[in-house]
């Protein structure tokens, strides 16, 4: 029953969804309901996947860090939030995505305590300054709330417009697609190389150890002894026999990677024809693996920095450890 509901409860705002973005006639108290419904629904729902960039990543500086995460449904955006750090407090906004188009801003700026006879910030005591909600249908601004007033300037300078907060979602939905792996030049080479064609798994959604993920290493013996994720098993590409996961239940949970995730997607397609019913490859594979600071091993289980590059031309992507030739 709960399922049900939920279910009706969904298309309910798929259509209401629809209607505010074709421009159907609503009034705008109307729009303005069903809009709180839909970020509601965004806000509540855990099954997400989270992508993060770091102020360093975006080029962001702030004295106490900055972060910008996305909350994704397969490929499809829900929910950016940009967060950052200021010696004074903190300043967050919010953006939520329908089909890819921005209808909902909420954009916050908390102040921590100044105690002028210390002439100090205290941290542990933290007030809202200012808020804004900023509500769109069909591209355009039908409603923006206001409350308080900014201490920031760069907040009453930059932030404080519809206009520019549709255009920072633009930028920042751009900026949050090619955030699958740590480099931008990697997932640009990866999204024209790859088909695409298998569920495909981030490094950063894998929990390590997770002992009910079964790994598979469609790269060749040399490459895998050189070093592996723990526990793999080598299944090889040129010469990849199906044997070689006799123990495997068809319904056990894989992930499949070689060096950026070529050859894996490949034996993934096998895998999934073969009714193997749980497989994922692992997009950017054992170099973005490393690259984010992953263990591998050795055929003697001992962790080691050495990683087989293929060769020159794939090495450039793999940004640590030891290059292996």
């Amino acid at each position: 029953m709960g399922k049900s509901v939920m279910k009706l409860k969904q298309i309910f705002l798929l259509v209401a969804a629809i209607t505010i973005q074709l421009g159907y006639s609503q009034t705008k108290e109307e729009q303005i309901l069903t809009i709180r419904e839909q970020f509601k629904e965004i806000d509540t729902n855990s099954t997400y996947q989270l992508r993060r960039l770091n102020g360093e990543q975006l080029a962001l500086q702030s004295c106490n860090g900055s972060e910008l995460i996305g909350s994704f449904e397969d490929d499809e955006l829900k929910k950016a939030f940009l967060g950052i750090g200021k010696s004074n407090g903190v300043y967050y906004t919010e953006y939520y995505y329908w089909n890819n188009k921005l209808f909902f801003a909420f954009e916050v700026e908390k102040q921590y305590y100044y105690d002028a006879m210390q002439d100090k910030w205290h941290r542990d005591s933290i007030q809202v300054l200012f808020e804004a909600r900023y509500y769109y249908a069909n591209g355009a601004l039908i409603e923006a709330k206001l409350k308080g007033e900014s201490f920031n300037v760069e907040v009453i300078s930059d932030s404080i417009s519809a206009d520019n907060h549709q255009k920072l979602a633009i930028e920042y939905a751009e900026v949050l697609s090619h955030a699958k792996v740590k480099s931008k030049a990697y997932d640009i080479m990866l999204t024209d190389l790859l088909d695409h064609s298998v569920t495909e798994v981030l490094v950063e959604e894998i929990d390590s150890p997770d002992s009910t993920i079964t790994y598979l290493d469609a790269r060749e013996y040399n490459e895998f002894k050189v070093s592996h994720i723990e526990g793999a098993i080598w299944v090889g590409y040129d010469d990849f026999d199906m044997s070689r996961l006799d123990s495997i239940a068809k319904s056990d949970k894989i992930i499949v990677y070689c060096s950026v995730g070529y050859r894996s997607e490949k034996v993934s397609e096998k895998l999934i024809k073969a009714n193997y019913n749980n497989v994922s490859n692992m997009y950017g594979s054992i170099f973005e693996w490393v690259n984010q600071g992953r263990p591998v091993y050795d055929l003697e289980g001992n962790e080691t920095t050495n990683v087989h590059a293929f060769d020159i031309e794939w090495g450039r992507w793999l940004k640590k450890g030891t290059k292996v030739y």
